[in-house]
């Protein structure tokens, strides 16, 4: 016998845990789609940081099986005339929002296949203009986790709204990069993957690193602990990205590192930067 399986979806928005938005999408979400599985990426993304959420969007919703719907609001521009749109891509993953250039470097790294423009006039009627999260965008993601088709909610079209994530670049010797996030534990993520280390060369045990008006020499490590407490190092951690780290400590208090902060690495010199 086949067994149908409970929709997934996730939520990734910037309305915090102190009110009850978060609350409010979940109970739309339930009144269409009541046996869904719904799964919180983050709540915390910064107030209308729109280049941080994507990110986390970016490094999150790869791990979700296929069907996964993914909703997405960090949305400066609520009630303007921003469109909401629907996002389908090969590997199977559906991405539902504001069309803001939030969902573009999560989709396009799904491959994307379609993009639908939500037709307002296929909604239930609301009473607020400003909070979309809850009144359109989930419940257009329980609409399509149950199944229903995005011809049936809104008309294709065939572009939408881009944010382009800075790529590390190399120029003598040093591959530029910037941080992108800050961790609970203090660990600075940046956008260096390993692909784009290679740029410097085969990997090797030691790097400098330029970060704000400081250089530091450090190991790449495959884990925390191959260092003493206290001490830095770099790391591919749980996102796959590079990342600045102390073992046991918290590189954003130590190097006072913010988000957006450009950042330089190269190979170990004999005359240290």
């Amino acid at each position: 016998m086949l067994v149908r399986r409970r929709p997934i979806i996730t939520l990734t928005t910037d309305y915090g845990l102190e009110d009850p938005y978060v609350a409010e999408v979940k109970a739309k979400i339930l009144s269409v789609a009541y046996d869904a599985y719904i799964v919180d990426i983050v709540h915390t993304v910064p107030s209308f940081d729109e280049k941080r959420g994507a990110f986390i969007l970016l490094t999150a919703t790869k791990h979700f099986p296929r069907g996964t719907v993914h909703v997405c609001v960090v949305d400066p521009r609520v009630g303007t005339e921003r469109r909401g749109v629907i996002i389908v891509t090969k590997l199977g993953h559906v991405f539902v929002g504001p069309d803001t250039g939030l969902m573009w470097p999560a989709a396009n790294a799904a491959g994307i296949v379609s993009i639908y423009e939500i037709d307002q006039s296929k909604l239930p009627p609301r009473i607020s203009e400003t909070f979309h999260g809850r009144d359109v965008f989930a419940y257009v993601a329980a609409k399509l986790a149950i199944g229903i088709k995005p011809t049936r909610l809104g008309k294709k079209v065939d572009y939408m709204t881009k944010i382009e994530l800075f790529e590390p670049t190399l120029s003598d010797g040093w591959l530029s990069a910037e941080l992108m996030h800050v961790d609970k534990f203090g660990n600075l993520i940046t956008n260096v993957s390993k692909e784009s280390l290679t740029m410097l060369g085969p990997t090797t045990e030691k790097y400098e690193v330029e970060l704000g008006n400081r250089c530091y020499t450090l190991p790449l490590c495959k884990t925390y602990g191959e260092v003493p407490v206290g001490s830095m190092l770099m790391v591919f951690g749980g996102t796959d990205f590079l990342e600045i780290a102390v073992n046991r400590g918290n590189a954003a208090e130590v190097t006072k590192a913010k988000v957006g902060e450009r950042i330089r690495i190269r190979r170990e010199q004999a005359s240290p930067c």
